[in-house]
């Protein structure tokens, strides 16, 4: 794990976790847990001795998973991504709880990308036969559309539109890969389309 960076929600993070019994008495008893962990278990080729005994001298290791999640992505403080920190602890009839940690790095790269296309409409609404504006009925709607192409969720976003008249901002909150279209026309009208999920496309 030393030195390990995750950047992607659905990342799997293996730890290797190593008990030794390096003092002169067998130990019992022997509870390992990672409460952090989605999955953990004693790796192939290891084995406890009876009451889940530890002979002096011997090494067991024990193998947890953790799959990254949204959240520990968008968790940032003013320097940056909060590392992820794992703690696993072990402990036995004869010892106090013993604890160590393994420390990964997360990676946020917050992105967007605005397209914005414009069609001439008549006064009934419908598209212009000639897509030219010739008359002062006609209008030109605007199809702004932003989509999140990073990897962390962007949240206070302000939209806004110089050909749409008065105040036309609008505050919009989605999730990575999520597409929020918003229609504006020079009439004022501000129209939020819909909202698609994880990586889709409008």
């Amino acid at each position: 794990v030393a030195g390990s960076v995750v950047d992607t929600v659905g990342q799997v993070i293996t730890y290797t976790i190593t008990i030794t019994d390096n003092g002169n008495q067998t130990l019992t008893g022997l509870a390992v847990r990672d409460p952090y962990a989605d999955t953990l278990a004693l790796n192939e080729g290891y084995a406890l001795g009876a009451g889940n005994s530890l002979a002096v001298g011997d090494t067991v290791v024990y193998t947890a998973t953790h799959t990254v999640t949204q959240d520990e992505i968008d968790n940032i403080d003013t320097d940056g991504n909060l590392p992820l920190t794992n703690i696993a602890y072990a402990d036995t009839t004869q010892t106090d709880e013993k604890s160590d940690d393994a420390v990964v790095n997360v990676l946020s790269t917050p992105e967007l990308v605005i397209t914005k296309t414009g069609v001439v409409r008549n006064a009934d609404g419908q598209l212009d036969s000639d897509g030219a504006v010739e008359t002062d009925t006609d209008y030109i709607s605007y199809v702004i559309t932003v989509e999140n192409t990073g990897n962390q969720t962007l949240s206070g976003i302000t939209l806004t539109d110089a050909k749409v008249p008065g105040n036309a901002g609008s505050i919009l909150t989605f999730k990575v890969g999520e597409i929020i279209d918003g229609q504006f026309s020079q009439d004022g009208s501000t129209t939020v389309i819909g909202t698609l999920g994880l990586n889709g496309k409008i």
